[in-house]
């Protein structure tokens, strides 16, 4: 059944969808135009004005948004102060670069060979599909490259942890919304 008819209940709710427009829908019994979609948007990009309002005095509601979804336009902007990107940065402000540039200032060998060949067989396998990572261009091997520092700055810096299965992606991830 097509979507627009599984959200009405009585055929007047259904015409009054179809003649909305595409991006009708119903909320709380009532046709709407406006996708909910911009809703979110509005609601987060005004959230992110108050960060400190909605961190400190309504981290429920803050909570209830993030499971929700985060629109991609505000990703960037959400993740780093959700992690509190600043913080670590004025408390160690050099770290990342010691780290990342590890064949450079740091003895490799306290990154594990095992560690290191599994970073190394994961790389390439991170999101083969996507342009971004894609093996043999330009965007790609850049992308892979930020990949591999990301990867070998944290597991030195978690020895305990060092690198395990699937890390890749979620770096990756990050990596498609925040710099390095």
């Amino acid at each position: 059944m097509p979507k627009l008819i599984q959200n009405c209940e009585t055929l007047s709710e259904f015409e009054e969808m179809r003649s909305a427009g595409p991006n009708a829908g119903i909320i709380k019994g009532q046709v709407v135009s406006a996708p909910r979609s911009n809703q979110r948007k509005e609601k987060w990009a005004r959230m992110l004005h108050q960060w400190y309002r909605f961190t400190h005095t309504r981290s429920m509601k803050l909570k209830q948004r993030v499971r929700k979804g985060i629109p991609d336009e505000s990703r960037r902007t959400a993740w780093n102060r959700l992690v509190e990107v600043n913080v670590y940065i004025s408390k160690y402000p050099e770290l990342y670069e010691i780290l990342s540039e590890s064949d450079v200032h740091i003895d490799l060998s306290k990154l594990t060979i095992e560690a290191y060949r599994n970073i190394e067989l994961d790389l390439y396998r991170t999101f083969p599909e996507m342009t971004a990572f894609e093996k043999g261009t330009q965007q790609g091997e850049v992308s892979v490259a930020r990949l591999r520092r990301v990867l070998r700055a944290y597991a030195l810096f978690d020895e305990e942890v060092g690198y395990c299965q699937s890390m890749n992606f979620i770096a990756g991830t990050l990596l498609l919304y925040l710099p390095e």
